[in-house]
């Protein structure tokens, strides 16, 4: 009896452990999430800026900067300026989303960036952006920029997008 009870008792454990992997997936509202990013990614290779992906104050952070807390309108405002300065400077960039990845409550895609300045310099970097989801909104934000490519490749990057403002 005794050895029934202790066997029982493993077998819910197991069963919890392994069911406890799943939850973020059936959690309300985490798969219209990992839907919609999937789609954005698939589609654009860029974050959705869709405001009711997201809780209403968002963590952001990134592989140079701590970040903070953020209003998200006033974010999704600034990267959306940031993704029309960088074509209206007209960036020979091409972008390919690499990877996609689900695990328990984050959500990771891997964008490569390609190209050409307008120098004519070459430009090769990945972008990993990490999501962390929450009561089915996005909530934390982290993005990580291949630090191997050369800062002068990133800076004249940056000035080009600032050019186009």
């Amino acid at each position: 009896m005794d050895f029934t009870a202790k066997y029982i008792a493993l077998a819910v454990c197991a069963l919890l452990l392994s069911s406890s992997a799943t939850f973020a997936d059936t959690a309300p509202g985490f798969g219209k999430v990992v839907d919609r990013l999937r789609a954005s990614f698939e589609d654009t290779q860029q974050m959705p800026l869709d405001r009711d992906l997201y809780a209403d104050n968002l963590l952001v952070t990134h592989n140079y900067d701590p970040g903070g807390h953020v209003d998200t309108t006033k974010f999704l405002t600034g990267v959306g300026k940031e993704l029309n300065a960088a074509k209206e400077a007209g960036l020979n960039q091409s972008a390919e989303l690499t990877r996609f990845l689900v695990a328990d409550d984050t959500i990771v895609a891997t964008v490569l960036q390609t190209g050409a300045l307008k120098n004519g310099a070459k430009s090769r970097f990945y972008i990993a952006y990490f999501f962390k989801v929450e009561d089915g909104r996005i909530s934390h934000i982290e993005t990580w920029y291949d630090r191997k490519a050369s800062e002068q490749e990133l800076d004249a990057l940056r000035r080009e997008m600032k050019s186009g403002e």
